[in-house]
């Protein structure tokens, strides 16, 4: 380029730069054009600009060239699961409803009249609500929509069971009445129905329940009620579920839902319920486990070992043979007929034990204890309520911190301990005087011992070594008396 042009653009850098150049920048342009060396230059800087734009137009080409060939992956073709007719007719065609509700048979059952219809299936089928299933532990029902396990909709239970399934409401009602084999433990698990399991003769266990919801006045949404079983080890395990519940409006909803087992006499029962009544009778096998969150449970006639443990209710049990251990929050207790040691935890509530032959442990924080007819020892601890004995027999040990420590017809096989912090200690032995010692002590109060024509009577404190069975007693404020 010659040194005229280049002094040019660069006296005129600011004009050529901008988008259209001056009136004087385009005289001087054509003024230069005509001459001769100007034309070459020009000529000679076409040449190069050209050449350099082809350069640069090729470079870009390659680096784009470069970078698409560079993020591509060279993809084999794409793998695809053995679809089933079944699959197909599900992932395809049929209505969300029944994508949903896949139910998954045991590994080596496949009835072959599900897949005779799979394959046939050209449009989504209705979907039909369960009727009365019958099944046993080894099949499934016809009626269910069954996958196989390389479906991509199902998901297979956690742990695998032998047999397993599902039951749906047809509406607000769902009844279910089917019978299961080689059965030793059942496994319940229950949002809001009442649970009843009855022994009987045979090697069976029987299965019925009913279901039914009434909505009144304006409501929004239902309830989707399943129940789920599966069989694994000779352990079959119902499982109750609730999808979602009802909204209402200006309204309210009333149910009824109860289990009904019939099981044979030795087997164990687990047992987890958040709401509903639970009764279960004449079992006798190794265990019998019970949580409830909210209801009453009634036990009659079981030769087996209770595991208890109630939020709100009541718990009764009548004709026991076992060691029993309890954990209930809020409720009254009550045992009847009791063969076996105990061990409790109430936190309110009332207490009952009648004819109870064994040792019992109990800690309670608000509830009177009454003890009738019992043979074995008993330690009572409770922060408030009266400790009552009634033909008793055993070796005593009643705490309260606040109410009365009272006795009759008692009789002491090596002594008892009595304190209360803020009440009365009254005893009618069956013990000889004779046979007796005592060490009492009160800080306000009273000490009086009348009994077998000996006449004791202290303000603070009495002690005396008569007997091998030793009364140890302390009352804070209250009196003492033992007759």
């Amino acid at each position: 380029m010659s040194s005229t042009l280049e002094n040019f653009i660069r006296e005129h850098r600011n004009e050529l730069d901008v988008y259209t150049p001056s009136a004087a920048v385009w005289s001087g342009i054509e003024a230069g054009i005509h001459q001769p060396t100007f034309i070459q230059s020009k000529v000679s800087w076409l040449k190069y600009t050209g050449f350099s734009a082809s350069v640069i137009a090729a470079l870009v080409y390659l680096k784009i060239t470069t970078s698409d060939s560079g993020t591509m992956e060279t993809r084999p073709a794409e793998l695809k699961a053995p679809t089933s007719a079944v699959t197909a007719a599900i992932s395809a065609e049929a209505p969300a409803e029944i994508k949903a509700n896949v139910i998954l048979p045991a590994p080596e059952t496949q009835p072959a009249e599900v897949n005779q219809q799979s394959s046939a299936a050209t449009s989504p089928a209705p979907v039909q609500e369960p009727k009365n299933v019958v099944t046993t532990a080894t099949t499934v029902s016809a009626e269910a929509v069954v996958a196989p396990a390389v479906s991509q909709t199902a998901v297979a239970p956690d742990p695998p069971y032998a047999s397993s399934g599902i039951w749906m409401a047809s509406k607000d009602t769902l009844k279910i009445d089917t019978v299961f084999s080689g059965v030793k433990k059942i496994e319940v698990e229950s949002s809001n129905f009442d649970i009843n399991i009855t022994s009987v003769a045979g090697d069976r266990v029987s299965f019925k329940t009913g279901s039914k919801s009434q909505s009144h006045g304006i409501m929004m949404g239902k309830h989707k009620r399943n129940i789920k079983y599966g069989v694994k080890d000779e352990v079959l395990k119902i499982t109750e579920e609730k999808e979602s519940g009802n909204f209402g409006v200006t309204g309210c909803e009333t149910e009824t839902a109860v289990m009904n087992f019939e099981v044979p006499v030795s087997t164990d029962a687990v047992i987890h319920s958040s709401s509903g009544d639970v009764s279960v009778k004449g079992l006798q096998g190794k265990v019998c486990n019970i949580t409830i969150k909210s209801g009453d449970v009634k036990l009659e006639n079981l030769n087996t070992e209770l595991i208890l443990a109630t939020t709100s209710g009541d718990l009764s049990a009548t004709s026991i043979t076992g060691k029993v251990s309890a954990k209930v929050t809020s409720g009254d207790v009550s045992f009847s007929d009791l063969k076996g040691n105990m061990d409790l935890n109430i936190t309110s509530g009332d207490q009952q034990y009648k004819n109870i032959t064994g040792n019992i442990k109990v800690e309670s924080t608000s509830g009177d204890l009454k003890i009738i007819g019992m043979h074995g020892n008993a330690t009572v601890i409770s922060n408030s309520g009266d400790i009552i004995l009634e033909d008793y027999k055993g070796s005593p040990t009643l705490k309260t911190n606040s109410g009365d420590i009272q006795g009759k017809n008692v009789e002491l096989t090596e002594g008892m301990d009595a304190r209360t912090h803020n009440g009365d200690i009254r005893m009618k032995l069956m013990n000889s005087f004779s046979s007796l010692s005592f060490d009492l002590d009160t800080n306000y109060g009273s000490i009086n011992i009348d009994k077998d024509g000996q006449t004791l009577e202290e303000d603070k404190k009495l002690v005396l070594k008569n007997g091998n069975i030793l009364i140890k007693a302390h009352t804070s404020s209250g009196d003492q008396s033992y007759r």
